[in-house]
């Protein structure tokens, strides 16, 4: 697993914690593994890996500076 996945994974799981563990519709959350593994759900984990990149661009450029 890279990085930026590793970190996807982590950021999903905070969410998933600060929400309580479910859904808007009250739908148990599946942890990064099921959720990332789930076809069904890739434009969904695909976007969170996106954010983890985005996430990890803004702090290697703030450390550039």
């Amino acid at each position: 697993m890279n990085n930026i996945e590793e970190l996807a994974g982590r950021l999903y799981n905070l969410y998933c914690k600060e929400v309580g563990g479910v859904a808007f519709n009250g739908d148990k959350l599946p942890d990064w593994k099921e959720f990332r593994a789930d076809p069904s759900k890739l434009k969904q984990s695909n976007a969170w890996v996106a954010v983890a990149e985005e996430a990890f661009d803004s702090i290697s450029d703030l450390y550039a500076s």
